[in-house]
C-alpha cells in the first residue's frame, strides 16, 4: 500500500500520478545468479530455476532456448523467461539420487520436460531424459567426464563447470549444444554454466509497466547512468570510476509521468530533476523520451533530436545526437525499490549566521533523507556550505526545511577601518598570456584626488603579478559586513567616510561615495576562473565588472555585467602577493653556491630574505611584514650587477655541500657503521663543522658518481627507497638556475617499477629517498665546499682534538698537527706534520686555546709514512670487552693523549691508537703527549754540510736542526742523508 498523491502543480500542469505495475515479460540481468556446481545440482531437492550457458567461446552469454533454431537466445544483455529451465530432482524417499530432469518453465506441465530424442523434444515425463551432472577435466582422453578442446572462454574454474551426462542405459552420450543433440564425444560443446535464476531481477520491456513508485536503475552494454556525489548531474560509472551497487541512490532513477503522459527521469539521490545537458535541477525541465534499443527489453533514451543520452567508446556519458541504437544508448531498465510518494513545493531556507540568505522550492520523494548532498549544487558558487538542517526526513506533511550554513569568505574580514584588512584587487584577468605570463593584470585603484572620491570611476591600471615595491594606498581594499547582507568595501586612501557603491543596476559605474550610500555586495564564486570572486548587489542581475571607456581612451573601469565571466572575475590577493611571486624567481641561494645571484654572496642575505619570506607567510597582512620583503627587494634590485649569477658549472672531483631547497637545510651522512645511511636536516650553523656534508662529485662518462665521508652513494632502486652509502649509484645532474637535481640512472636489477622516481629527495622526517624531479625537496643548492670547522677542547691553556679525514686539508696559522711515531713507557711520541693528508690521523693542537680549527680543503704533501694513529669516519661501537683494545684521545690521569675509553662509541672522522701498536709496561694505563721531542717529522741523522746556510722546509719554515729529507737551501732544493 502506497501513501496517497497530494496534488502538486508544476507549469505545463505537471501531476505525477501512478499507472500499473504489471510486467508483460520477466527477464533476468545476467551476473545477478548465483553458479551451480555439479555437486550442487546433485544434491538439489527442490525444482529450481536455471539458466544453462555454453562455455565454448563463440557460444557464450547464448543462453539455451531449447528451439530447434541456430541462436541460443539473447546475447549476452538480458535473459528471458524463454531461457530459463527447471532442474527436477529426482529423489528415492525424499532424499536426491543425484540425478534429474530438465524441464520447460512456461510450458503446461504435461509437455515441458525435455525428451530423449534431440535437445529440442519435450514432452512427458514418462518419456523425458534422465540427466547426472558431472565436473568436466579439461584434458586429452576419453570418459564421461572429458573434454578435449582449448576453445573455453577464458576466466573460468573448471570446478564451477557442469556436464549433463544421459542415463547409462543410453550410452556414454551427452547434452551437446553443437547442433543441439545428443553427442557421445566429448569436447567444449558439452560443458557448460549452470546459474540458478531463483532471485531473477525483473526488468521493463513495456513502457505502460513504468510506475511512479519504483526506483530503477539504468545500465547499457557499456555502463550504468549515475548521479555524481555532489548533486550536480548525470555520469556515468566510468566517469566517476566507481563500482555499480543497485542498492546504492546514486544508481537509482525514478520515471516520473504526469497527466499528459510525459516522463521526467528524476535522481533519488540528489532529489533533482535530469535535465536535457545532464545537469540536476530542482524543477522537472524537458520530458524524457524513448525508442526501442538494439537489444530486446531495451530502450534510448532521448531528450529531442540532438540530446540522446549516450555512454561513448570509453564508456564515458555524452548527450549529443547520435540516435543509432546501440550497445551505448540502449538501455535496461531495472526496478531495484519501491519508493514513496512525491512531495512538491517544499521551501528550503538557507540561514548564515541567524542571517536568511535565501530560498528554493524543491520537490522531494517522501522518506528522503536529507542531507548536505541534497543542496551542494543549490550553494554553488554562495560561499556557503551545509551544516546542518530541522529536518532528517521528508515526510507528506513536510513543508518547510531550514538549512543552517557556514560561510568560507575568501579574504579575512575587517572589523573596523582603524584594524582593517587589506587587499589588492586584481580583475579580467582572463586575458590572453595573463595566468601564465603575468602579462595583463587589472587592480582596482581609487583616484588620489580626494576631491573627486564620487565622481571619478575606479579605474584599473595593468600591472605584472611579480613587483619589488608595496602598492599605494589607493589600491589597498578591505571588506566590512557578513556574507548574507553582503560587504561594504573601502578605500585605504579614501580613509572611512568613502565606500565602494554602484547606485543603479545594469551596465553601470561603480564608483566611491559617502558610507551612507554605499552598496553592500554579496560574493559569487567565479564560473571562470578558480579561485576567483564575483561581486553584486542583491537585487541586481549585473556583477562588477571591468569594461574599457572609449571616451578616455579605452581605459579600464569598474562597471556591470551580467555573468559571473573573466571579466566579472577578482582574484583578492594579499598586499605580500607580487612581492613574494618576484622573490620567488630570484636566483636566491646559500652564499657562493652555483648559478645564484652575487648579491647572496654576503653571508646573512640569503638568511635574510629567507626570514622576510617566512614572516609573510605567517601573516601575508602583515605591513610590517611586506615592508621588509618590499625592503630586500629594494635592495637587491638597487644595482644590477647584483643579479649577476655565480658560475653553474660543477668541477669534476670538487667538494660540495648540498642545501635542500624547500628545507633549507643540508644533506649529511649519518656514518652509523652499518647502513651508512643519508640524512637530511642539518643546520646551517652546524655543516660547517661536519665532514659528512661535504660531498665529492666526479664525472664518469656524461654522468656523475657522489661520495661522502670517501665512500660511495648507493642506488635509488624504486620509489620512496633510502638513499644510503652502498655504491652504485650514478647519476645525471641537472639544473634551473642555481637548484639542481640528481636522479639515479644506474641499471638495477630487478627494474624499478617507477623508473621517473629516482631523483635524491628529502621527504618529511629528513630521510633522503628517490622522488620524481618535479618537487622542490627534489631540488639543491650547490655550495662549493672550501673548509671543515673542526671543533677544539680547550686543557690548561690549549685546545686539542684528533682528526681523520677522507679528502686533503691545510691548516691555519694558530693550529699545528702532529702525526704520532712511537706510544711506550705512557708516552705519546710526536711529530708535526705541514697539513693533513687524505687518511691520515692528526692531533690538532692549538696554543692558543682557539675553539675550532678551520681547515682549508686543498692539496696536502705532508710525509706520514711513521704515523701509528688510524682512524675512522663511521662512528664505531668498541665492545665493552674489547674496550682495553684502543686508545681514545682525551684529557686523561697523566694529561693529554690517548687513554682507554670509557665511552662504547667513537665518533666519526676522529683518530685513535690500536693496543697492537704500542708498547706497554708496568701500571701505564695510557700515553701523555710527548711534546719534547718534537721535531719536523722526519726523524734521520743530519747530513754532514761544510756550510752554514740556512735551511727552510718545503712549508717555507726555517730549519735550524735539518733532519733527513728535502730542504731548500741557498734558492735550491737539497737532500740531508
Amino acid at each position: 500500500t502506497f501513501i496517497s498523491m497530494r496534488k502538486i502543480t508544476y507549469l505545463l500542469s505537471l501531476f505525477l500520478m501512478m499507472v500499473g505495475t504489471a510486467m508483460a515479460q520477466t527477464y533476468v540481468t545476467p551476473g545477478t545468479e548465483k553458479v551451480l556446481t555439479s555437486e550442487n545440482l546433485r544434491a538439489l531437492t527442490t525444482e529450481t530455476p536455471i539458466i544453462l550457458c555454453p562455455v565454448q567461446k563463440d557460444m557464450y552469454k547464448q543462453w539455451y532456448d531449447g528451439n530447434s533454431t541456430t541462436t541460443y537466445g539473447t546475447s549476452g544483455t538480458l535473459v528471458t523467461e524463454s531461457n530459463v529451465f527447471l532442474w527436477v530432482p529426482i529423489l528415492s524417499d525424499g532424499v536426491a539420487t543425484g540425478t534429474g530432469y530438465l524441464k520447460k518453465r512456461t510450458a503446461n506441465e504435461d509437455v515441458a520436460y525435455l525428451q530423449t530424442g534431440n535437445i529440442t523434444t519435450f514432452g512427458a515425463q514418462s518419456t523425458a531424459q534422465v540427466f547426472y551432472p558431472v565436473t568436466p577435466v579439461h584434458s586429452t582422453g576419453t570418459g564421461n567426464a572429458v573434454f578435449n578442446h582449448d576453445n573455453i572462454v577464458s576466466g573460468y574454474d573448471e570446478a564451477n563447470l557442469v556436464r549433463l551426462v544421459r542415463d547409462s542405459s543410453e550410452g556414454a552420450t551427452w547434452f551437446n549444444f553443437n547442433g543441439k543433440q545428443y553427442n557421445a564425444g566429448p569436447g567444449i560443446w558439452t560443458a557448460m554454466e549452470v546459474r540458478n535464476a531463483a532471485d531473477m531481477q525483473t526488468v521493463v520491456t513495456d513502457l505502460a509497466n513504468l510506475s511512479n513508485y519504483k526506483a530503477y536503475t539504468l545500465s547499457t552494454s557499456r555502463s550504468d547512468l549515475v548521479a555524481k556525489s555532489d548533486g550536480s548531474r548525470i555520469a556515468t560509472t566510468n566517469d566517476i570510476s566507481g563500482t555499480f551497487d543497485k542498492n546504492d541512490s546514486h544508481y537509482q532513477f525514478a520515471l516520473l509521468k504526469n497527466t499528459s503522459g510525459e516522463y521526467f527521469l528524476y535522481s533519488i539521490s540528489a532529489s533533482k530533476f535530469v535535465n536535457k545537458t545532464g545537469d540536476l535541477v530542482n524543477s522537472p525541465a524537458e520530458p524524457i523520451l524513448f525508442k526501442n534499443g538494439n537489444a530486446a527489453g531495451t530502450f534510448v533514451l532521448y531528450f529531442d533530436e540532438t540530446h540522446y543520452i549516450n555512454m561513448g567508446g570509453s564508456k564515458q556519458l555524452i548527450i549529443d545526437s547520435w540516435s543509432t541504437a546501440d550497445g551505448g544508448n540502449s538501455y535496461t531498465i531495472a526496478p531495484v525499490a519501491d519508493i514513496a510518494d512525491m512531495v512538491d513545493n517544499v521551501t528550503v531556507n538557507f540561514i548564515v549566521d541567524g542571517k536568511h540568505y535565501s530560498s528554493v522550492t524543491k520537490s522531494f520523494l517522501i522518506n528522503t533523507a536529507i542531507n548536505a548532498e541534497k543542496f551542494t549544487m543549490d550553494l554553488k558558487g554562495t560561499y556557503l556550505t551545509y551544516a546542518s538542517t530541522d529536518v532528517e526526513t521528508v515526510t507528506a506533511e513536510t513543508t518547510t526545511i531550514n538549512v543552517t550554513c557556514t560561510a568560507q569568505t575568501p579574504f579575512v574580514v575587517s572589523e573596523s577601518f582603524e584594524n582593517a584588512k587589506w587587499y589588492l584587487i586584481d580583475m579580467h584577468s582572463n586575458d590572453s598570456g595573463d595566468i601564465s605570463t603575468g602579462a595583463k593584470n587589472y587592480l582596482w585603484t581609487a583616484t588620489t584626488d580626494a576631491s573627486a572620491y564620487t565622481t571619478a570611476e575606479v579605474t584599473l591600471p595593468k600591472y605584472d603579478t611579480k613587483q619589488t615595491a608595496a602598492f599605494d594606498d589607493n589600491m589597498l581594499w578591505c571588506f566590512m559586513g557578513d556574507v548574507a547582507d553582503g560587504f561594504v568595501i573601502y578605500n585605504k586612501a579614501a580613509g572611512s567616510e568613502y565606500a565602494l557603491s554602484k547606485p543603479a543596476t545594469g551596465n553601470t559605474a561603480v564608483k566611491l561615495a559617502a558610507v551612507g550610500e554605499a552598496t553592500p555586495f554579496r560574493i559569487y564564486e567565479s564560473t571562470y576562473i578558480t579561485g576567483a570572486t564575483c561581486f553584486k548587489k542583491q537585487g541586481d542581475d549585473y556583477y562588477v565588472n571591468t569594461q574599457a571607456d572609449e571616451s578616455t581612451g579605452n581605459v579600464k573601469v569598474l562597471r556591470g555585467w551580467n555573468d559571473t565571466d573573466g571579466g566579472s572575475s577578482c582574484r583578492i590577493f594579499a598586499p605580500d602577493h607580487y612581492l613574494l611571486n618576484y622573490a620567488a624567481d630570484m636566483p636566491a641561494g646559500p652564499a657562493n653556491s652555483l648559478g645564484t645571484a652575487q648579491y647572496f654572496n654576503t653571508e646573512g642575505k640569503f638568511e635574510s630574505l629567507n626570514d622576510a619570506i617566512a614572516a609573510a607567510n605567517a601573516d601575508h597582512l602583515s605591513a610590517t611584514a611586506t615592508a621588509n620583503l618590499e625592503a630586500i627587494l629594494a635592495d637587491y634590485t638597487s644595482d644590477p650587477a647584483n643579479a649577476t649569477p655565480n658560475a653553474a658549472t660543477i668541477t669534476d672531483g670538487g667538494y660540495y655541500r648540498l642545501m635542500n631547497c624547500q628545507y633549507k637545510n643540508y644533506m649529511t651522512s649519518g656514518l652509523d657503521g652499518a647502513t651508512n645511511t643519508l640524512w637530511g636536516g642539518l643546520s646551517a650553523t652546524d655543516a660547517p663543522g661536519t665532514a659528512g656534508t661535504i660531498v665529492k662529485i666526479t664525472a664518469d662518462g656524461e654522468n656523475y658518481k657522489l661520495y661522502a665521508q670517501g665512500l660511495e652513494f648507493g642506488q635509488i632502486k624504486d620509489y620512496n627507497a633510502r638513499l644510503n652509502l652502498t655504491g652504485g649509484g650514478l647519476f645525471t645532474i641537472n639544473n634551473t638556475g642555481n637548484k639542481y637535481t640528481f636522479m639515479d640512472v644506474s641499471t638495477c636489477d630487478p627494474a624499478p617499477t617507477y623508473p621517473s622516481y629516482r631523483a635524491i629527495h628529502q621527504a618529511a622526517g629528513n630521510p633522503i629517498i628517490g622522488w620524481e624531479t618535479g618537487a622542490d625537496a627534489t631540488k639543491w643548492y650547490l655550495i662549493p665546499a672550501k673548509t671543515l670547522n673542526q671543533p677544539l677542547n680547550t686543557v690548561e691553556g690549549k685546545s686539542y682534538a684528533t682528526t681523520y679525514l677522507p679528502f686533503d686539508v691545510t691548516l691555519p696559522a694558530d693550529v699545528k698537527a702532529y702525526i704520532v711515531t712511537a706510544a711506550k713507557d705512557g708516552k705519546a711520541t710526536i711529530s708535526e706534520v705541514a697539513n693533513i693528508p687524505a687518511g691520515q690521523g692528526v692531533v690538532l693542537v692549538s696554543e692558543t686555546a682557539a675553539s675550532k680549527a678551520t681547515l682549508t680543503l686543498g692539496t696536502a704533501s705532508a710525509n706520514c709514512t711513521s704515523n701509528i694513529l688510524i682512524g675512522t669516519n663511521p662512528r664505531f661501537t668498541i665492545e665493552e670487552s674489547a674496550k682495553n683494545d684502543y686508545y681514545i684521545f682525551g684529557n686523561g690521569s697523566n694529561g693529554v693523549g690517548f687513554y682507554h675509553p670509557n665511552n662504547t662509541t667513537l665518533k666519526e672522522n676522529r683518530a685513535f691508537l690500536p693496543a697492537s701498536v704500542v708498547t706497554v709496561s708496568g701500571s701505564v694505563n695510557g700515553f701523555k703527549l710527548d711534546f719534547g721531542g718534537v721535531n719536523t717529522g722526519i726523524e734521520a741523522v743530519i747530513q754532514a754540510d761544510e756550510t752554514n746556510a740556512t735551511y727552510y722546509d718545503l712549508s717555507g719554515r726555517r730549519v735550524i736542526r735539518p733532519a733527513k729529507g728535502i730542504y731548500v737551501k741557498n734558492g735550491r732544493k737539497v737532500y740531508v742523508k
